[in-house]
């Protein structure tokens, strides 16, 4: 069923999935894999210490042999994972959610269980589960605070730019995502993800970004981090457009130079 439900989208995915991370392969590391996974697994956190009680709940579950089969398909979800995050280069930041998900939800569903049972003990263990999930809440916040920082000033300027020249309605094509939101606007779905390993790996190319740019009727190009590493882009992107707007690091292409309609839609 689900084949036949998302049959259309099947190639895009296998795309932006298979065949991406297969030519990424081949790109410089982005992180350091030790490092991270030790982050993950930091006895310092709650998180660590409601795996372990997680783990454990498994492992008596399985001795008893009341272990469900739902409840080891989220351990084996993890394990696949974590297979990954040690196999997979080169590892990047988005890549990292695989692992703590699968994890989070296998220990819930373990621990829940454990809990459920009748013990003398169930009292206690409900009460130590609640405060450690409220330190973890409490230490999210602070992390949440250490690193919150300002947005960009080239992402700021960018988007103001964005907001004056063009309407709330019209589809913009950014390689600073930041600055789209900050916009309010709409970006093509071909054309949300224009990191430099897009193009690096050539699932994304100059000719497919500039046909996207025609179809979609774009408004305004802005031209900050990866599009400036591509000539023939740029190129491309003067000829369709009467004015180029600088603001610090980024060029903001506006007023196209031929009215379309939009037949992507």
């Amino acid at each position: 069923m689900f084949f036949v439900v998302y049959w259309p989208a099947l190639g895009d995915l296998w795309r932006s999935n298979i065949v991406y991370h297969s030519r990424a392969a081949n790109t410089p590391p982005v992180l350091n894999r030790r490092y991270e996974l030790e982050k993950l697994f930091d006895p310092k956190t709650p998180y660590f210490w409601l795996l372990l009680a997680g783990g454990l709940a498994v492992v008596v579950a399985l001795v008893q042999r009341r272990a469900r089969a739902g409840e080891l398909a989220l351990w084996c979800w993890a394990g696949v994972s974590f297979l990954f995050l040690l196999w997979f280069s080169p590892l990047h930041y988005n890549h990292l959610v695989y692992l703590p998900v699968p994890l989070a939800a296998a220990a819930s569903v373990s621990l829940g269980r454990a809990l459920a049972r009748p013990s003398r003990w169930r009292a206690a263990g409900t009460v130590v589960v609640a405060l450690a999930l409220a330190a973890g809440w409490v230490q999210q916040l602070h992390r949440v605070d250490l690193a919150s920082a300002p947005n960009a000033a080239v992402d700021v300027a960018a988007a103001a730019v964005l907001d004056r020249s063009t309407q709330p309605s019209d589809y913009v094509v950014t390689d600073l995502p930041v600055a789209g939101v900050l916009a309010h606007r709409v970006v093509p779905g071909p054309l949300v993800e224009l990191g430099n390993l897009r193009f690096v790996t050539r699932l994304v190319t100059p000719a497919i970004v500039l046909k996207d740019v025609d179809s979609y009727c774009v408004q305004a190009v802005v031209a900050g981090r990866a599009f400036r590493q591509q000539p023939v882009l740029l190129a491309g992107l003067k000829t369709r457009f009467n004015r180029v707007v600088k603001v610090l690091s980024a060029d903001i292409y506006l007023d196209p130079r031929q009215t379309c309609r939009r037949s992507a839609e």
